[in-house]
């Protein structure tokens, strides 16, 4: 079975963005962003599927 990978958009609380790809499940994904950033910085996490266009 292949592990599906997504895109990870954090938009932090100063208006910058940044965003990487995470391999596994969806709702780990979401909450790698949170664990892995500084407590109250990020203001909105995205999650989608990522695609190599």
């Amino acid at each position: 079975m292949q592990r599906q990978e997504w895109e990870v958009t954090i938009k932090w609380k100063d208006g910058t963005e940044s965003w990487y790809v995470y391999e596994g499940k969806k709702e780990d994904a979401r909450r790698d962003a949170y664990l892995s950033s500084p407590q109250g910085d990020i203001r909105n996490v995205t999650v989608k599927p990522y695609r190599l266009d």
